[in-house]
């Protein structure tokens, strides 16, 4: 949940990044701007108490939901401003869905707990959107995964699909607590755990054989619909989207489209195109007989339906370019077995490209002749491969470490502590993963520390950043 939290602290999706909308009529009470309100047990009990009168869900209060509201509401204000926000845009949506489904309004606070309403957000166990489908249950539920599309992160189809889910899960077992388990864990496991606690058929007795996230979750969830009905009594105030996202026409086609074509063409933000359309992973509408959705600004749908065959063109040309650079690429590394050619995409700096290619930014710079650091989207950069060792290089190192080993056995020295052993270092590559430190990498891998890391990275002055490759130099 905290996760998902902090993935809005990257987006773009906001008018002003953490400006109040109207902060003056909201703040009913009256509070300084800094001030963090926080209130005595009995009036977190008699404020649910008051919801629960009104709500199939049971909302209690007790020390585990206290802890969720103090996130909400505390520590994690700042971006709970930004889920308010966008519950201004994705709530509608939402309450249109449960209403024709029959299903309880309250269910609308579940994509806080899954998602914090980011469409794009993305779990450690790969579930997608604003419901966390994984693969295999989003399929199940019609939603289509390929290489271009993602219909998990398409917040109309994802919506339907979470509703059935939901209304499967009622209808398996009869109470609004059990759902909210089984949706986070899966119904075998919440059957397993009634069959393990002896029959137990409500959350709260069932709580303990339940996997830890799971007897976490409701919590959360009842401490997300206490903040939705709450916030302004702790001084909290929606940040808002920009404003053309409330607004949106929606046009089916049935040719390839290329966002950025659309971007260029229409003078249109590209990131305010790819929040509008989720679903396209790689910016690209592919073909299909049914047909996709392009989602617009209104003011710019007239312009597309006038220009429709120019984009459409530009965007073929467009994909068919980038499939020939991609042949050639692979031609090019086959060819020249000691280089292959990067193509630097839009917002990649040159230190996460050295990190990526197990090389240093020295090395790029001088293998391509550039100047400075800096590299412009679309440029292509050439990237020497090592050779891999000869034979004889091979026996070389051999017979280095097997004299090193003998020198350290007739001198009783610590093998690890000689020092022609760090001569031949071993190196490993990790990929920085969300919660990564440098601290963390060092103790998983032994025989390194934090300094050699650094070193190894060039990591004085650069940020730890996820998704980089790092080199890890290794003491055998």
């Amino acid at each position: 949940m905290l996760a998902m939290l902090d993935s809005l602290q990257q987006q773009k999706y906001f008018e002003r990044a953490d400006i109040c909308d109207d902060t003056a009529s909201l703040n009913i009470h009256g509070y300084h701007a800094d001030s963090i309100p926080v209130f005595s047990d009995d009036t977190y009990l008699a404020r649910l108490q008051k919801l629960d009168a009104e709500s199939p869900f049971d909302l209690v209060f007790n020390e585990h939901v206290k802890k969720y509201i103090e996130v909400y509401t505390v520590k994690k204000r700042k971006v709970v401003s930004r889920v308010l926000g966008l519950s201004h845009l994705y709530f509608p949506l939402f309450e249109d869905a449960l209403d024709r489904h029959g299903l309880p309004m309250e269910l609308k606070y579940l994509a806080i707990v899954e998602s914090a309403l980011n469409p794009v957000a993305v779990s450690r166990s790969g579930a997608g959107g604003l419901w966390q489908f994984i693969l295999s249950t989003g399929k199940l539920y019609g939603l289509r995964v390929n290489s271009y599309i993602d219909e998990r992160r398409d917040p109309y189809l994802a919506t339907e699909a979470a509703c059935a889910y939901m209304k499967y899960l009622y209808k398996t077992f009869g109470d609004w607590q059990m759902v909210l388990a089984a949706y986070n864990c899966g119904p075998g496991a919440v059957s397993r755990a009634i069959r393990r606690s002896g029959g137990k058929n409500t959350y709260w007795e069932l709580r303990p054989w339940l996997p830890t996230e799971t007897q976490n979750y409701v919590p959360a969830f009842i401490a997300a619909t206490y903040a939705m009905h709450h916030w302004a009594d702790h001084n909290i105030y929606p940040v808002l989207p920009k404003k053309e996202f409330f607004f949106a026409d929606t046009l089916r086609l049935r040719s390839r489209i290329d966002l950025h074509e659309v971007s260029g063409l229409l003078d249109v933000n590209y990131d305010d195109l790819c929040f509008l359309n989720p679903a396209y992973k790689v910016g690209i509408m592919p073909l299909n007989d049914k047909g996709y959705t392009l989602v617009l600004p209104p003011r710019y749908t007239g312009i597309f339906l006038q220009n429709q065959s120019v984009i459409e063109a530009a965007s073929s040309e467009k994909i068919s370019a980038n499939i020939r650079y991609a042949a050639n690429e692979t031609a090019k590394t086959k060819s020249n077995p000691g280089k292959k050619w990067v193509k630097v995409k839009r917002g990649e700096t040159l230190l996460a490209i050295a990190n990526a290619q197990g090389c240093s930014m020295e090395d790029i710079r001088r293998w391509n002749r550039l100047k400075s650091n800096r590299v412009k989207a679309g440029k292509v950069l050439v990237i020497h491969i090592p050779e891999k060792p000869s034979g004889n290089a091979v026996s070389q190192v051999a017979s280095m470490v097997s004299e090193v080993q003998t020198q350290a056995t007739d001198s009783l020295t610590p093998l690890a502590d000689s020092p022609a052993f760090s001569a031949v270092p071993k190196v490993v590559f990790h990929i920085v993963q969300k919660g990564d430190t440098l601290w963390s990498i060092a103790n998983r891998y032994k025989g390194t520390t934090v300094e050699e890391i650094k070193k190894a990275n060039r990591l004085e002055h650069a940020p730890l950043r996820v998704g980089i490759k790092l080199k890890i130099p290794l003491r055998a």
